[in-house]
């Protein structure tokens, strides 16, 4: 019985740092370095991003990846320029930084 409840506490720890990550506010600051070839976010009120294992206050995101420039970063300007909340997921990591995955401006209600 204790090795069983054990594994259950190990296998939740172990899951529970693979998974996704959601913040939702406004955005405080959008920073591009094209030397290190990253775009940055970062939330006001300092919220926390968490890609699991790498749970720090900004986001890191390849400018490479075209998909993320198209169509995340796009809509992550258009809600900073507008003060509109957004909801942004984040899973993985980009060195130290959690890595953005997906954006929902105007988040919906909860159910």
């Amino acid at each position: 019985m204790r090795k069983a409840f054990l594994a259950a506490c190990v296998a939740l720890f172990v899951s529970m740092g693979a998974s996704a990550n959601e913040v939702t506010g406004t955005i405080r600051t959008m920073y591009v370095n094209l030397q290190v070839g990253k775009a940055y976010v970062q939330m006001d009120g300092l919220l926390q991003f968490d890609g699991g294992g790498c749970a720090v206050y900004w986001s890191a995101n390849d400018i490479t990846d075209a998909n993320f420039m198209k169509y995340v970063w796009s809509l992550l300007l258009t809600a900073k320029a507008s003060g509109s909340s957004v909801t942004i997921v984040t899973d993985g990591c980009n060195g130290v930084f959690p890595k953005i995955v997906a954006a929902e401006l105007e988040p919906r209600a909860a159910n």
